[in-house]
């Protein structure tokens, strides 16, 4: 193993698009009634890798058995090979009982609560005679695709191509619950002139632009806000270093404007008092300390009369309070019907052998358990296990192992990364672990297996290629520590629309309007909410064409179109910040060990990508075949025309972040991720990027 380990660290696949994220929200009503609860405790997970071959994965202490009424179902409606084999990997099968048991470890018990919903509201609208047809579901869809402007056919694809929801599982488990429930709680629900005017006022009406930092301990926000108050005008460099919220401290602590009833009524009173350049009291929300700073009122612009929009407040506020009314049905529903969970619990399931669960008389069969973990999280899961066996192939290829010793050594690693340390300065492993368990509710097991394992296995396969040179050294100095361009940013989808806003920002070269036009026209949500702003940009970050054309403009000028993959972009310069004043030689070894993990993450990326790339892949869950002599031929075609089983989606362009070869989606479901869950994207340059602060 190297003497240093780089963990790499988990991406995200893509942004949601946001009528998706609002036309799902119907997922909502239903998940209102689901209870989640936090997994605890440590066990020490041997080094090889759990059986995803022949041998079962245990689901804590309810396995599904091999034989009697728990047993995993194969697919139905035949015996075929394919039908019993979702996989084959390199000439090893992967059966469906196998997916079965590890889709269940990983989502039964969600799953479970789940049905046990969808049972409880089925059952009762059947007591009370409320019917959904399937016409009626239909209809419903419809009237979904065409709220926002898309067939239906292709509204169902991007459902599932987004989110991963299949067109029946749409049908069955989101709308006809939704509908059902919207007629249960038809009398309850109807909108008031009052809601309609409130409705109407968080669309339409004021908002207050700000900034935000958030704290998580009273004393240090006390401190914080005396040192805000003292300083007003550096307010945004305070939210840099001090707020626990990455995604607005990235930002200087912006946020997108703030408006009535749509977050906390509490931060929301604070903040519509505030005066322009006033800063608010310790706001507790959620647990948090929140101080403001007021930038102003965002205008609203051609707000349309409220009866013009009338039909789509009422929508509004229905759906609002039917999640309420749902919550409220659920929790009613659960006290008058008989619940039992046998799942997970030895001595129900040895009284009530293969049964999941009972509502009201009726059953939960673990094989419908089984059959819906697959529905839901097969493909994913398949995934992961195909991804797996390609490593544990090409370990025993090079008869490479790894040992508990380095299993370990990577959690250390991912906990002195998080900045997880015990008083002596050493990583706290155990800490580190209660985070990923408990506050992130990532199962031990499944923590082990998917991140930690694959990332110390490829550590194996690649530490030897990688090597710090002197150059590398010099780009990580100016990356972190040179000048940066302060830049507002703008980023369109064609270059048409580009030409005629680069237009419009050299007729008035102001920067108020660069920001006005930001707003407008910028299809980047953080660049559209915040007037332009982006974080800074470095040196040597991994977006050369940005680089090169922002360190070539003067304060006050706005450059060309630069196209970054499929994107337009033009920048605004504001001003250049000082170069911090240290030492190369100072900082040389935290550099060095910097750029080391983002080389070696790098590389780690690469081999994986190899290892795939020169591997037959038959996946007949996803209909998909991937060989070195067919890449790439479409996926969902039969098992016989499909692509790669993991194909990743296109990232739209960070104005700051890189989208390099260290920062593209998740490597094939998760093994570049290495042991950091939730972190964000590496830099794109391997040699340079952010040195952590110790």
């Amino acid at each position: 193993m190297a003497s240093r380990d780089g963990s790499p660290e988990v991406v995200t696949s893509g942004q949601i698009k946001r009528r998706l994220k609002v036309a799902v929200g119907a997922l909502a009503v239903v998940a209102v009634c689901l209870v989640f609860r936090s997994i605890g405790g440590r066990e020490r997970v041997g080094a090889q890798v759990p059986g995803d071959r022949n041998e079962a994965v245990a689901t804590d202490n309810a396995p599904v058995p091999r034989q009697g009424g728990n047993q995993a179902p194969a697919q139905s409606g035949g015996t075929s090979s394919q039908q019993k084999i979702v996989a084959i990997v390199n000439a090893e099968e992967i059966h469906r009982e196998q997916l079965a048991q590890e889709a269940l470890a990983q989502f039964g018990k969600d799953v479970l609560e789940g049905l046990k919903t969808k049972y409880l509201i089925s059952s009762y609208a059947k007591r009370v005679g409320v019917t959904v047809t399937s016409q009626e579901v239909d209809e419903e869809i419809t009237r979904m695709s065409r709220k926002f402007a898309i067939p239906p056919d292709q509204w169902l694809k991007m459902i599932q191509d987004e989110r991963g929801i299949k067109p029946e599982r749409y049908a069955e488990d989101i709308i006809r619950p939704t509908l059902i429930l919207r007629k249960l709680a038809a009398n309850r629900i109807q909108p008031t002139e009052n809601e309609i005017e409130e409705a109407y006022q968080t669309q339409f009406g004021p908002a207050v632009k700000a900034r935000i930092i958030v704290l998580e301990n009273l004393d240090e926000a006390k401190q914080v806000l005396a040192e805000a108050k003292q300083n007003p005008d550096g307010f945004g460099k305070l939210a840099k270093d001090k707020s626990r919220d990455p995604n607005s401290a990235s930002l200087q602590g912006l946020i997108p404007p703030i408006r009535h009833g749509l977050g906390d009524p509490a931060l929301e009173k604070v903040a519509f008092q505030l005066k322009e350049g006033e800063i608010s009291p310790i706001v507790d929300v959620a647990s948090q300390f929140v101080i403001l700073k007021c930038e102003g009122r965002a205008q609203t612009r051609g707000a349309p009369p409220r009866e013009q929009v009338r039909g789509r407040l009422e929508e509004f506020v229905r759906d609002k309070k039917l999640r309420t009314s749902a919550g409220e049905l659920f929790q009613r529903l659960e006290k008058e019907t008989e619940v039992l969970t046998i799942y997970k619990d030895p001595q129900m399931a040895s009284k009530m052998p293969g049964i999941a669960a009972s509502i009201g008389g009726q059953t939960i069969t673990m094989r419908e358990l089984a059959e819906a973990c697959i529905s839901r999280h097969g493909e994913e899961v398949l995934d992961v296990m195909i991804n797996r066996r390609l490593l544990d192939q090409e370990l025993k290829q090079r008869r490479i192992s790894v040992h508990q010793q380095q299993l370990d050594a990577e959690i250390a690693h991912s906990a002195l990364r998080a900045g997880k340390l015990t008083k002596n300065g050493k990583p706290d492993t155990d800490g580190w672990l209660k985070i990923v368990v408990g506050q992130q509710g990532i199962p031990l097991e499944k923590y082990i297996r998917d991140s930690v394992w694959p990332s110390a296995a490829l550590k194996l396969l690649v530490a030897d290629k990688v090597k710090v040179t002197e150059e590398d050294i010099e780009r990580g100095y100016k990356a972190n520590y040179g000048a940066k361009a302060q830049v507002r940013a703008i980023v369109l989808d064609s270059q048409r629309r580009a030409q005629d806003v680069w237009q419009q920002a050299r007729d008035n070269p102001t920067v108020e309007f660069f920001g006005q036009l930001a707003e407008q026209f910028s299809m980047e949500p953080a660049s559209k909410a915040n007037s332009g702003r982006v974080p800074p940009i470095q040196q040597c970050g991994g977006q050369p064409e940005l680089e090169k054309e922002a360190f070539a403009l003067q304060p006050g000028e706005i450059s060309a179109i630069v196209q970054v993959q499929d994107k337009f972009v033009i920048l605004y310069l504001e001003k250049f910040s000082d170069p911090v004043k240290i030492k190369r030689e100072e900082v040389q070894s935290l550099i060095a060990e910097d750029v080391y993990e983002k080389k070696l993450r790098y590389e780690m990326t690469k081999e994986f990508d190899r290892i795939k790339d020169q591997a037959n892949i038959d996946n007949f869950l996803a209909g998909t075949t991937h060989s070195p002599e067919r890449k790439m031929l479409g996926k969902r075609d039969g098992p016989n025309r499909g692509g790669s089983p993991q194909q990743l989606p296109a990232s739209t362009p960070s104005v700051a972040g890189g989208q390099g070869p260290a920062a593209g989606g998740n490597i094939r479901a998760g093994y570049e991720a290495a042991a950091q869950p939730q972190r964000g994207p590496a830099a794109a340059d391997p040699r340079a990027g952010t040195v952590r602060q110790r």
